[in-house]
């Protein structure tokens, strides 16, 4: 499986935007599966997301437009 297309409110590289909510979208390939049956989506605050800021799962995740409630952080 490859994810590829990772945006967020349709921005491929999101910084330096002010966003009041976030939508997170992605694109699944390389798989023969035609329906997802387990998806859990992360928000960290460092690269090895060992602190986790937000997560949601489960197979009714949206990869067209999956919204995440989270308070933002400069």
């Amino acid at each position: 499986m490859k994810l590829t297309n990772l945006r967020v409110n349709g921005i491929l590289e999101p910084i330096g935007y002010d966003c009041s909510s976030l939508i997170c979208s992605w694109t699944v390939t390389d798989t023969p599966s035609r329906h997802p049956t387990d998806i859990r989506l992360e928000v960290s605050d460092n690269s090895d997301f060992s602190h986790l800021l937000y997560q949601k799962e489960g197979a009714d995740l949206k990869q067209s437009g999956e919204r995440i409630t989270l308070e933002l952080m400069p």
